[in-house]
């Protein structure tokens, strides 16, 4: 699984550790508070994720059969059901999402693993300073994903429920993010249940967003980086001849092996 952090632990790259932060971070805080990021715990910690995971479907589960009851036994107007299962295939569709996320997390730590190699390795400024250009992108794509999820997200959750007042004859009812079933349970409407409910389809609403933002800042990561290695791979091509980039080595050969070899990891 390519060179390991020991076996690089001379690296002439003495910024590592801060960039394998800002190439991961906000990967890292969207993907980790849903137990997808693959980060190793000790002791009671390494359990945390599966918690996570366990919860996420959970709150998910609660707010989503719901919403498909109320979409098979509620819910008579045809308008308004393929209203509703376009957002229930929203849903689906995040926590597939999810699912997959969670099955590929070895993978994902295999990833992050050779990413990781490949900053061990910068030996060169020009290097470091192409590779930081496109991690560079990789954070903005990250950070406008997640925001335009997160804004939305709120608006939908938080503004749009309380701007239309809900009544049934003269009682007002108390409004919901999503469908539930039944429709206007007075159950669901007295005030623990209905915090409770409002706060788990928020959580649900937290969730396929979270899994939406994180998958687009994995595939920014892992995209863009490929691209600054490929970067790197052209500028050493540049300076085949003159070899600046290859410290001791004066043979065109082993020059040539080297960018061969970079090629072939580039393309795993």
């Amino acid at each position: 699984m390519g060179v390991s952090r020991k076996t690089h632990a001379t690296s002439s790259d003495i910024n590592h550790q801060q960039d394998m932060r800002y190439v991961f971070t906000p990967s890292s805080w969207f993907l980790g508070l849903i137990g997808i990021w693959p980060i190793s715990f000790r002791d009671v910690g390494q359990h945390i994720s599966k918690i996570a995971i366990v919860i996420c479907n959970f709150v998910s589960s609660f707010t989503i059969v719901p919403c498909a009851l109320h979409i098979i036994y509620d819910q008579k107007d045809l308008n308004i059901r393929l209203k509703v299962s376009g957002f229930l295939a929203f849903c689906a569709t995040a926590m597939l999402k999810f699912f997959v996320l969670v099955i590929r997390r070895p993978k994902i730590r295999q990833c992050i693993e050779y990413v990781e190699d490949d900053w061990w390795q910068v030996k060169f400024k020009s290097d470091r300073e192409l590779m930081l250009k496109y991690a560079g992108t990789s954070r903005k794509l990250s950070i406008i994903s997640a925001s335009s999820m997160y804004i939305a997200g709120f608006i939908y959750h938080l503004v749009l429920p309380f701007c239309t007042e809900h009544k049934i004859g003269n009682q007002t009812i108390k409004p919901l993010p999503y469908p539930t079933y039944p429709t206007y349970s007075p159950f669901i409407q007295t005030q623990v249940i209905y915090e409770i409910v409002y706060l788990a389809h928020c959580m649900c609403g937290y969730i396929m967003y979270t899994v939406t933002a994180g998958s687009c800042g994995l595939a920014a990561i892992f995209a863009t980086h490929v691209c600054g290695q490929i970067d790197v791979i052209t500028s050493r091509l540049e300076d085949l001849l003159q070899g600046k980039s290859y410290e001791q080595t004066t043979n065109v050969n082993q020059r040539i092996a080297f960018i061969v070899k970079s090629h072939v990891r580039v393309l795993r």
